[in-house]
């Protein structure tokens, strides 16, 4: 005689089945949605670290530095010639200021004078939306560098 599964036995394994199935989707999703928040934070802090390291070595590598104070509000402008360039120019203008659209933190790299509003060749970077603070502080020969947004970020340089 053949020894076969009962029809209990193959419902019974079924059901086992499915309930691993419906635990294993669960854990699946969780597992996407980890993903997808870990992917934001990463591309957050990477893009701050990246604002934060090109300021810094705009100002280290600076031919010439101006900053300009605005009296009624709280973001500074500052003109750079600089070494450092995102884009392989050789010396270029650089210019940082926080624009009136959602108060973003924009640096324009261009070969020429920058002078706003009207530019003619340039490349601009947006790094950071609604700043409320983007003051720099220049003391003989140190920088010290403020921008707060949702978290303030400070760093000090001395050239």
């Amino acid at each position: 005689m053949k020894k076969s599964f009962t029809l209990i036995e193959i419902i019974i394994s079924i059901m086992i089945l499915s309930i691993l199935f419906l635990a294993m989707s669960g854990v699946i999703k969780n597992l996407k949605i980890t993903k997808e928040i870990l992917e934001k934070n990463f591309l957050k802090s990477s893009k701050k670290e990246l604002m934060i390291k090109t300021l810094y070595y705009d100002l280290l590598n600076a031919k010439s530095i101006k900053i300009v104070h605005s009296l009624n509000f709280d973001y500074d402008r500052i003109y750079l010639i600089t070494s450092n360039s995102l884009y392989h120019l050789i010396y270029p203008n650089v210019l940082w200021y926080v624009s009136k659209n959602k108060n973003t933190l924009i640096r324009i790299e261009s070969p020429y004078k920058i002078t706003l509003p009207n530019t003619n060749l340039f490349f601009a970077d947006k790094f950071e939306q609604k700043v409320k603070i983007f003051k720099i502080y220049k003391h003989k020969n140190k920088f010290l560098v403020f921008i707060k947004s949702n978290k303030s970020l400070y760093f000090e340089i001395e050239r």
